[in-house]
């Protein structure tokens, strides 16, 4: 994986023409990886992942949100995703 942390990871999933936020993963040394909630009907996928882990198939490993920075990398990998999508928002994206 990269060096880079992402710091805010935004879940989009495609509406009426244009995509939707449905949740923002935020990561900092001090509080750890936090979800929050923008759109709830769209959010299911996002929780299922901040509390069940994210599978990394190319690792062959399961990472928690525990994990900080490898799970904030670990949403960004490739997804074979048709209604959503993970965009890095980082500051210093």
């Amino acid at each position: 994986m990269t060096d880079h942390v992402p710091t805010r990871v935004v879940l989009y999933t495609w509406g009426p023409g244009d995509r939707v936020p449905a949740a923002e993963f935020r990561y900092s040394p001090d509080e750890g990886v936090s979800l929050t909630i923008i759109n709830p009907n769209w959010s299911r996928f996002a929780k299922e992942l901040y509390e069940e882990g994210i599978m990394v198939p190319a690792e062959r490993t399961l990472v928690m949100r525990t994990a900080g920075p490898d799970f904030m990398r670990a949403l960004l990998q490739p997804w074979n995703m048709s209604y959503y999508a993970f965009v890095d928002e980082s500051d210093s994206a």
